[in-house]
């Protein structure tokens, strides 16, 4: 009887046996089919320790090495098998793994640099020794060895560099697409600034390898909150402790839009939980969007509904009122973009915000005044240079009656302080002037250095965000330039409210003369001098010099040629007359000479008696 059992036992262990080794051999066949087709880290094997259970793994089970919480070891890799397969042409062998050998990881590692190594010559490769998490360098997550291909490339250059063919500093583009720099520190390597080279100068037939005791993870393996670096590490500890982490489901995307660590400065932190926890869920976005996704006016929704505008400027990419600044990142699910301060969306209209704060009462009265507290409530993008009632310090109410009873005027001044579009601090661009046609039609002239000025006005208070456009609040009015004012009494009010103003003054004449007003602060000096009464004291100084007085003879001479001066003398009375007689034969010569006296001069000839002479 004993010996019948003993045999029925033989029997039934040797069937299971065979039952165990025919499941073993259709799971290795099928995870080479599979391995074949799909690439790898696609058919590990693993065995739960204790027993004969093995299990054909995932990505998860094979890097946490356990099965249902119980501990795992991986006893196959087809993927090896498969190298022996392509090189070799020969049929595959199974590959047996013990706990010291390599693990999977190695494998699949070797395996994919089989692929890149016969297609390219000359590759550069930076193979970790060990891709299992340990002390010596930081966890790799599940899903980057789910991602070998982007992994694998990161540790690629399409070039062949000897340790002392690098220099120092130096950028290279990895096969993933993305760069790393490689240096020098001594006498060892440096990637990224960090020491990680074990052994260097590998020389194969086909390129140079370095073993690296560290992994190297390209962003596009990473999660998307592995992408925040330590410039946003407030902003990854603040999503973490706040629990909005927890929002973001595993197999949907997102979009990080994490401030700078100094945007967390002691106001922010001094917030209550609850309030920091709303400004920080407007800052994760509900879908995956890189750079070159968004566009002007596009909107985007937050995980707690919220949505937020998209503005495109020459030189920014701003959302709402924060900008972005270079570096932005993409994951695995996601994608990462910095900006320099916190978002801050629109929840009212502009009449709403300038209404709630207080500040504004004046210059709302005026827009009522005007007919145009419409355009402050109604939907569209506008930009809003809002004076607060601090503008309107020294007007009296008869002042004010003044500017609403001229309501032609009245709306040229106000639609001045209105423009089409929203533009932001962060989107103008630095150091030169911004023209901003207004709804009155001429120019602000905007600029941006340290603060934001508009027409040699400093904005005191910059983008407030409204659901129709953006407020900038100021503390004077603001006029444009080579516009008529209709009264003299409207241009000396205009005056004292407006710090610089060049106006034009319309009289009933029609008569135009132009008036350029510039006030500045005046510093008056004031200096205290003595003063003395009574009659000044003369003294009076006789400097006497001793010795001969010194004679300088001085002689004046003249260049050139000499003056000379006829000088004719007149004498007054009757002129003497002598009588002579010649005999000349010929023409008569008295009739002659008074011939040729009448023609020379043009006057009358004096009256001389007529000369007689006799021949004899």
């Amino acid at each position: 009887m004993k010996l019948l059992v003993v045999a029925a036992l033989v029997v039934v262990l040797s069937v299971l046996d065979r039952v165990d080794s025919s499941a073993y051999d259709k799971i290795v066949s099928h995870s080479r089919i599979r391995a074949k087709k799909e690439g790898p880290n696609v058919c590990a094997l693993q065995q739960v320790s204790g027993t004969k259970k093995k299990y054909f793994s995932t990505c998860r089970n094979w890097y946490q090495g356990s099965i249902c919480g119980k501990k795992a070891t991986s006893v196959f890799c087809c993927l090896c098998s498969q190298i022996g397969l392509a090189a070799q042409r020969r049929s595959p062998a199974r590959l047996f793994l013990r706990p010291s050998a390599v693990q999977l990881a190695g494998c699949c590692a070797w395996f994919m640099l089989s692929l890149h190594f016969p297609a390219r010559r000359g590759c550069h490769p930076f193979i970790p020794v060990d891709l299992q998490p340990s002390s010596s360098h930081p966890r790799v997550s599940d899903s980057a060895f789910c991602h070998f291909a982007a992994l694998l490339n990161f540790h690629l250059l399409d070039s062949v560099l000897c340790s002392e063919a690098i220099m120092a500093g130096a950028s290279y583009e990895t096969l993933e697409g993305h760069n790393i720099e490689i240096g020098c520190d001594g006498e060892s390597l440096t990637i990224n600034g960090v020491k990680m080279v074990l052994k260097k100068d590998i020389v194969t037939s086909n390129g140079v390898i370095h073993l690296i005791d560290q992994v190297l993870m390209p962003d596009s393996a990473k999660q998307v909150m592995e992408l925040v670096g330590a410039s946003q590490s407030m902003y990854g500890d603040m999503v973490s402790e706040l629990g909005l982490v927890s929002l973001m489901r595993p197999k949907m995307e997102y979009t990080l839009l994490a401030p700078f660590n100094a945007a967390f400065n002691d106001e922010v932190m001094a917030m209550d939980q609850d309030e920091l926890r709303v400004i920080l869920e407007n800052h994760i976005l509900k879908k995956k969007l890189v750079l070159s996704q968004l566009y002007n006016g596009q909107r985007l929704e937050t995980i707690s509904g919220k949505w937020l505008r998209v503005f495109i400027y020459r030189t920014a990419v701003c959302i709402e009122n924060a900008c972005m600044v270079r570096g932005s990142k993409e994951g695995i699910n996601g994608a990462l973009h910095l900006l320099r301060t916190f978002i801050k969306p629109a929840d009212s209209n502009m009449f709403q915000i300038l209404r709630s704060s207080g500040k504004f009462k004046i210059f709302l009265s005026l827009m009522e005044a005007a007919g145009l507290t419409q355009l402050l409530q109604q939907e569209g993008d506008h930009t809003l240079f809002a004076p607060t009632d601090d503008a309107f310090k020294g007007l009296s109410q008869q002042d004010i009656a003044l500017l609403k009873r001229d309501v032609n005027a009245l709306r040229t001044i106000l639609l001045y302080h209105i423009s089409n579009g929203i533009f932001i601090g962060g989107g103008l661009e630095g150091g030169v002037t911004n023209l901003l046609k207004s709804l009155q039609g001429n120019n602000l002239r905007v600029l941006l250095n340290n603060t934001i000025q508009v027409n040699s006005i400093e904005v005191s208070d910059p983008d407030v965000m409204a659901s129709n456009g953006v407020i900038h609040y100021m503390q004077t009015l603001i006029y444009p330039e080579d516009l008529p004012v209709g009264s003299q009494e409207l241009q000396t009010l205009l005056r004292r409210v407006v710090r610089h103003i060049q106006i034009k003054v319309q009289h009933r004449d029609e008569l135009q003369h132009e008036l350029q007003v510039n006030i500045s602060p005046i510093i008056v000096l004031y200096f205290m001098m003595p003063v003395i009464e009574g009659e000044p004291t003369i003294t009076k100084v006789t400097r006497v010099i001793e010795g001969e007085p010194t004679i300088t003879k001085v002689t004046r001479v003249i260049e050139g040629e000499p003056t000379f001066t006829k000088v004719t003398r007149v004498i007054e009375g009757e002129p003497a007359i002598t009588k002579v007689t010649r005999v000349i034969q010929g023409v008569h010569i008295a009739d002659e000479l008074q011939f040729q006296l009448r023609h020379l001069r043009r006057v009358p000839p004096p009256h001389i008696p007529p000369l007689r002479l006799s021949t004899k």
